[in-house]
């Protein structure tokens, strides 16, 4: 880890050399506006990076001759004291308060002081005229007893005149004017000192107390002009007044003008008065953005190791899921539960830079990923054995389906087909693997007696020998039905499920009518009753014997042609070369069972070209029929090939038939289409 973060560093401390801003911004910042300060101090150019309005970088830009050749480096200055000290000469240079401000501000108050004592009645003492009449000379008024010593001092003196009766008489007016005097001597004295000692260091606080002073002078100012002891002013009335002290008329246009720059003064040297705030606010922003590159630049690398792990993650995720929708592993649960826990914590560090434990959590969250391997296989390896036993009774009881079986076997056959439904109920999705391993146990055994059935001879192979003799008389049938009036498929379907007992009693009734005739004849021109006898006796024989050879004839062509078994009808598929394989049409069917069809039927048509038979694939509707996607009217009538006709039913079975219509019948629900036993027969040796 130490080593990663100094490998980031080194790239970081190259990546200020050459400085991008692009390269320090949050993304927050993706789209927030950037504007630099520029400016020069000792002949180095400097520029604040200004992002939304926030300061936040000081960058020094530096001209430097490597090998011969000038360059122009641009490097954020890091260092908390030299921020402070270029922004305090920068600011000095750009905010201080110039000497003729200074000037121009303190000639405002000397004016306002002057005009204190500019009147015409005592030239240059009217307020100095006014203090020697109150006393204040010889009886300054400080606080309330000396002001009230005052008073009295001012009603023993003039008392006579005045009307004065009480000593405090004049104590408040006394107090206000002197109050007012000596404080307009201390705030003027203050504020020219402060004028006169103005730097960058105290330029915050003396400007902030000179506006505070400027209403105190004005107020002061107003007691003074308002004072009873005044004479009045050329023009004006003054009920009350004594007329001890001469007109005072202040010049507080002086005050206004001086208030009016000092709050111009104030707003330019904000700045200034907070260049330390500043610099600590560019100096952390810059310490925060390079922490931030740094850690984009660790996030990126271990958000690119995490997204690569995720990457099979997801992929063993999917894979775990599917297998959990078909086995219930409570282990596999539980570390799929984890494995999301871990994410969640994995991105939680990286998106919070909290990459203490990262490497640690990392190899745990690999270590993880590889223990799911292991127990996906194993785990899906359990149902997939249930699944092939399924598969494989499932083939098997479709061959036996397609046996003639001797009534016995026929029994065996309704168990078999009993307790093979039982063990498809329970094999279901959501078991564990112990009633998995139970169901398979159960298959192997049902398995074993169906390939007992299935090398059982078939009864058509020992009772029925006349199936040639039957064969070649449908054929002989066929082709003269079809000449007469040819068949549709409909009529061919109807015709075909009578054929067997129509020719076998045909041939009966043909031959046994020959017998009689032949016996009618005979009889008729014999003359010996003995011959007569025989012949009778001879008849009976011949038609009796018609008789079995005519049911020998039906049960060949009931059970051999119109109900064929599997290894007749492909015998009879490879003599044609080619055959029409007929699905329902979507329409009629629910989606997912006629997928599962129409891919049983791609799979068979692949099967049959490795027997070297071609096939279309028919797709049957009630009023249309697409042949290889193509349209095609009334296409089951014009069809000379045998048929494999596939249809949807919730129970599997399926039949051969080998007269006019030559097809092959087949049952199943969505799972017996999904094993697809005709394709997968195909493949037996």
């Amino acid at each position: 880890m130490k080593t990663r973060i100094l490998f980031f560093l080194m790239l970081l401390i190259a990546n200020i050399f050459a400085f991008n801003i692009t390269m320090y911004l949050n993304a927050n910042e993706i789209n927030a506006t950037i504007k630099n300060e520029s400016f020069t101090i000792d002949n180095t150019n400097y520029y604040i990076v200004n992002i939304s309005k926030k300061p936040t970088f000081l960058v020094k830009i530096e001209n430097l001759s490597l090998n011969g050749t000038n360059k122009t480096i641009e490097n954020i200055i890091l260092n908390k004291t030299e921020i402070e000290n270029t922004l305090k000469a920068y600011y000095e240079m750009k905010y201080t308060i110039n000497t003729s401000e200074v000037n121009a501000l303190k000639l405002y108050f000397i004016i306002f002081n002057e005009s204190r004592n500019d009147g015409t009645l005592y030239p240059k003492q009217e307020e100095y005229v006014c203090r020697r009449v109150l006393l204040l000379d010889h009886y300054p008024c400080k606080d309330n007893t000396s002001c009230l010593n005052t008073s009295k001092s001012f009603c023993i003196l003039y008392g006579r005149y005045i009307g004065c009766t009480k000593q405090d008489m004049f104590l408040k007016p006394i107090q206000e004017f002197a109050f007012s005097s000596d404080g307009i001597d201390a705030l003027l004295d203050d504020i020219i000192n402060k004028l006169d000692t103005l730097d960058i260091n105290n330029s915050r606080d003396y400007i902030n107390q000179i506006k505070e002073n400027i209403p105190l002078l004005k107020n002061y100012t107003s007691y003074i002009e308002n004072t009873i002891f005044r004479i009045p002013s050329p023009g004006q009335t003054c009920p009350g007044c004594y007329g001890a002290c001469p007109d005072m008329d202040l010049n507080q246009t002086s005050l206004d003008l001086a208030e009016k720059m000092i709050n111009n003064i104030s707003l330019k040297i904000a700045p200034l008065i907070q260049y330390k705030l500043i610099a600590e606010l560019i100096y952390n922003n810059t310490q925060l953005h390079i922490q931030e590159n740094l850690n984009l630049n660790i996030r990126l690398y271990y958000n690119s190791t995490y997204m690569s792990l995720k990457s099979k993650a997801d992929q063993i995720k999917n894979l775990t899921n599917q297998v959990l929708e078909r086995v219930d592993n409570a282990t596999m649960k539980l570390k799929l539960s984890h494995l999301s826990i871990m994410e969640t914590e994995i991105e939680s560090m990286i998106n919070t830079n909290n990459f203490t434990l990262l490497n640690e959590s990392l190899a745990n969250y690999t270590q993880i990923i590889q223990t799911f391997n292991s127990s996906i296989k194993s785990t899906i390896t359990v149902y997939n054995n249930v699944s092939d036993a399924y598969r494989d009774a499932t083939v098997y009881m479709f061959l036996i389906d397609g046996k003639a079986l001797a009534p016995e076997d026929n029994s065996k056959r309704s168990v078999l087909k009993q307790t093979k439904m039982l063990l498809d109920q329970q094999f279901k999705t959501g078991l564990n693997v112990i009633q998995y391993e139970g169901i398979k146990a159960q298959y192997e055994s049902l398995i074993a007696d169906e390939k007992a059935l299935v090398s059982k001879t078939s009864i058509t192979q020992t009772l029925y020998l006349l199936t040639g003799i039957s064969n070649k008389l449908i054929n002989g049938l066929d082709i003269i039905i079809l000449q007469i009036s040819p068949l549709t498929y409909a009529q061919k379907a109807q015709v075909s499920s009578y054929l067997p007992f129509g020719m076998s009693f045909a041939i009966f009734l043909s031959f046994s009518s020959a017998v009689f005739l032949l016996f009618l004849i005979y009889y008729a021109i014999t003359t010996k009753p003995i011959n007569k006898i025989v012949f009778v006796m001879l008849t009976i024989l011949l038609v009796f014997l018609i008789g079995i050879i005519s049911i020998g004839l039906f049960f060949s062509m009931d059970k051999s042609l119109s109900k064929m078994e599997y290894s007749d009808y492909l015998n009879l598929i490879k003599y044609t070369k080619k055959v029409a394989i007929v699905i329902p049409q979507n329409n009629s069917l629910d989606k997912q069972t006629y997928i599962s069809i129409k891919a049983c039927a791609s799979s068979i048509a692949t099967e049959l070209i490795n027997e070297n038979i071609t096939s279309s694939i028919y797709e049957i509707g009630p009023k249309s029929c697409m042949i290889n996607n193509t349209e095609i009217k009334n296409c089951l009538d014009k069809n000379t090939y045998p048929i494999i006709m596939l249809n949807a039913s919730s129970i599997s079975s399926v039949s051969y038939a080998g007269l006019l219509i030559k097809q092959a019948s087949i049952f199943g629900d969505r799972a017996f289409y999904d094993v697809c036993p005709f394709a997968k027969i195909l493949k037996l040796p």
